[in-house]
């Protein structure tokens, strides 16, 4: 006999069945009882949530021959049809394979023809956002003016990437990440169904680590059962998702809180020993600073019940102190990644923890400052009522040199010799002298062999008199 998983065998054929998306739900069912089903909808959320298998619910809800009514009955003829993919009018395509426009075209061909044998053609079409954008532009006025027998159901995980004219033709619904109590009360339902034995704190365990995602945790349930049988006690739960001991968290807390970097070589030799992941010690660190943290704000995280050493460990470490633990932790676990020697990133991070000083608030620091003297006040600047000048006295110039007598040449008859407008200045004015960054002009005022301040100025055209 052919084993079926527990995520398909316990997939919801039932709204009421949909585990932590009441607003979704409640929603569709008060649209099947009005008669307000729109023509298209939109489901988006994380990856095992219910996105599929609350279109598919859909689908038989609005077919049932017993209905339309707020739950399929999952007995008639039309229902059994769809529920054992037998249905010619419920149609499921991948997206991510049938993405081109000649795929949307068959689409757009077929949706105008009349069910065959249900009252709606429904078309669910799963990862959406893997079209092309050419078929997404092919199926814009199938959306826009659908036939009144057509509903389309669209689910992706990536709605950022399915455009706005998409989704502005379609009833968007987001779907939750579900809550971990939530989810372990469910699969605490399956285990009493199918006569696993395990503790609470197991299942919170699994809940923890499938971070929202309720197909996830049936399957670790799953593997669990795999590997420890119907009877399944905590050290098998630790042994297969690689759960770290408490004490080795609390350990770590420990050491840098005392400031202990003689507890730091064993520390790290009893990891490398224990071939202990450090990536998943970083995230435990995380959580437990987490739990930490709420305690100490007088919030105790709902779930990790406070302890003696927990409470003992909070009152050491300040609100921020933890905060800023954590977002070392938390660099640290991401850099790990692309690290090619994980062990010695992490002993190098966590010397660095030991090493860190405790946070001073500013107000402390500022409250310790009122009892002491105030400090002198500086001088007031002196301002000057008029702009000071600065002269500097030029050495009395050398007598000139006589200047060696210049070789006259006469000029050919019929020409005369004139002076060359560049060597000529204008008459009243005197020549500036360039550089290569502008003109420098010189304003000297002869009084007492003084020279006021040279000054540079951008170069201007001359004003003309």
């Amino acid at each position: 006999m052919t084993y079926t998983v527990l995520a398909r065998r316990w997939r919801p054929t039932k709204f009421a069945d949909v585990v932590g998306q009441e607003h979704i739900t409640v929603t569709l069912q008060n649209a099947l009882t009005s008669g307000r089903v729109a023509h298209a909808y939109i489901l988006t959320g994380p990856r095992g949530i219910g996105k599929t298998s609350t279109a598919r619910i859909l689908a038989r809800a609005v077919n049932c021959l017993n209905g339309p009514a707020a739950e399929p009955c999952n007995e008639c003829e039309m229902c059994r049809q769809i529920l054992d993919e037998r249905c010619l009018d419920v149609v499921e395509i991948d997206g991510a394979s049938n993405n081109s426009v000649e795929d949307v075209r068959r689409l757009r061909e077929t949706v105008r023809l009349s069910p065959v044998s249900a009252r709606k053609k429904v078309y669910v079409i799963d990862e959406v956002h893997m079209l092309s954008g050419s078929a997404f532009n092919a199926l814009l006025k199938t959306l826009e003016e659908p036939p009144e027998h057509a509903l389309i159901i669209f689910a992706t995980t990536e709605v950022h990437k399915v455009p706005f004219t998409i989704l502005s033709r379609c009833q968007r619904f987001d779907f939750h990440r579900i809550r971990p109590d939530a989810m372990a009360a469910h699969l605490r339902k399956i285990c009493q169904h199918d006569g696993i034995t395990i503790p609470d704190e197991s299942l919170d365990i699994i809940a923890r680590r499938a971070e929202g995602s309720l197909r996830d945790a049936e399957g670790l349930l799953d593997q669990l059962v795999a590997y420890a049988g119907t009877d399944i006690p905590f050290e098998a739960v630790r042994e297969v998702l690689g759960i770290l001991p408490q004490e080795l968290i609390e350990q770590a807390t420990e050491i840098i809180a005392q400031h202990d970097f003689a507890a730091v070589l064993p520390y790290f030799a009893h990891l490398a020993n224990a071939g202990t992941d450090y990536a998943e010690l970083l995230r435990s660190l995380q959580h437990y600073w987490m739990d930490l943290l709420f305690l100490r704000a007088g919030a105790a995280s709902e779930e990790r019940k406070p302890d003696q050493t927990l409470r003992a460990l909070a009152d050491r470490f300040s609100p921020e102190d933890l905060l800023r633990l954590t977002k070392l932790a938390s660099e640290t676990e991401s850099e790990l990644r692309r690290s090619l020697n994980p062990r010695t990133r992490f002993e190098v991070a966590f010397l660095r923890w030991v090493g860190l000083d405790r946070s001073v608030q500013l107000a402390d620091i500022l409250a310790k400052l009122k009892g002491a003297s105030p400090m002198p006040t500086p001088p007031a600047a002196i301002v000057p009522s008029a702009p000071l000048v600065t002269t500097t006295t030029l050495p009395e110039a050398p007598p000139a040199k006589a200047k060696p007598a210049e070789s006259k040449v006469s000029a050919p008859q019929g020409e005369t010799e004139t002076a060359s407008p560049e060597k000529t200045p204008p008459k009243g004015k005197s020549a500036p002298a360039k550089t290569g960054e502008g003109t420098i002009d010189m304003l000297v005022d002869k009084f007492g062999g003084e020279v006021v301040e040279v000054k540079d100025t951008p170069k201007t055209s001359p004003k003309k008199e």
